[in-house]
């Protein structure tokens, strides 16, 4: 029992002491009442946690996210969604095991629908066939819930890459149509998401600006990156994105202002200050 259901049960006492309250119907109806009010505080406490996890992760101050989602396990040890934030952290340091580790943690405490979502992210740490795997896994997840946007969102993350695993042994014309129709069916999930209220709406935004980043349209590109950030200013990978747009478009000024912006949002992030540094060398020289 964690402290939030013992708070519930100290709630109810007082209350039947403090009314007096003595027939079973009465003492039923305030105990469910209470309960209700309690349940409904717990789930806003854990969305306002998350979501301040949410915007370090954006940030990318994996660190302090870490620190708030340790916090929120003693409090919700059996959350699923906590552990799986605790996995994308851990991921983003480049510590697989701790992130495996969390995953199997989440699918521990996870429905049916999610723990083929949980299985598809730890089949993509498998080299040899790990992405194919992973989209039989979170198709799985969609055909049981076709509601929940992270499945559309996680299978588009899969096909971003799958193409290059099917090119093995082909000529240079399949490949290049291997990852057309790849793109296009990453594409297509990010535009079903895009019509739909979605908490992580800044990364879709963005994750379709990749696509026509990695099309060659690099204009459209930087329009979507654009998108993102107005609807997150503090959403990192967009403006990291964004820099290398410009780049490419030799948009100089504002590569440098993008990489300017991004260290003012986090000024720990010294890859960046690196990358600003043989930026500005290779268009001054």
């Amino acid at each position: 029992m964690n402290y939030l259901e013992t708070i519930a049960d100290e709630l109810i006492l007082y209350i039947f002491e403090l009314c007096n309250l003595d027939t079973q119907h009465t003492l039923v109806f305030v105990s469910k009442k209470c309960r209700k009010v309690i349940l409904n505080k717990r789930l806003q406490l854990k969305d306002s946690l998350l979501d301040r996890a949410l915007i370090q992760i954006e940030k990318q101050n994996y660190d302090i996210a870490l620190n708030i989602l340790d916090e929120m396990l003693k409090i919700f040890p059996e959350s699923s969604d906590v552990w799986k934030e605790i996995a994308l952290c851990y991921k983003q340091k480049d510590d697989l095991e701790k992130a495996l580790e969390a995953l199997i943690n989440a699918k521990k405490y996870s429905n049916k629908s999610d723990q083929y979502f949980i299985q598809s992210q730890i089949y993509l740490h498998i080299k040899k066939n790990g992405g194919f795997l992973a989209r039989e896994e979170i198709n799985k997840a969609i055909s049981l819930d076709s509601i929940d946007l992270r499945y559309y969102h996680f299978r588009a993350y899969i096909e971003s890459g799958l193409h290059r695993d099917e090119s093995e042994g082909k000529d240079n014309d399949s490949i290049e149509k291997l990852r057309e129709e790849s793109l296009e069916r990453e594409l297509s999930d990010y535009e079903f998401i895009i019509t739909k209220p979605y908490k992580r709406m800044a990364s879709i935004i963005n994750n379709i600006g990749a696509v026509y980043f990695e099309k060659g349209d690099h204009q459209k590109a930087l329009e979507y990156f654009d998108k993102s950030i107005a609807h997150c200013n503090y959403y990192l990978q967009a403006y990291f994105n964004q820099a290398l747009a410009c780049k490419e478009m030799n948009n100089v000024d504002r590569a440098l202002n993008v990489y300017d912006t991004m260290l003012d949002i986090n000024p720990n992030l010294n890859r960046i200050r690196t990358l600003r540094f043989h930026f500005l060398l290779k268009f001054t020289f």
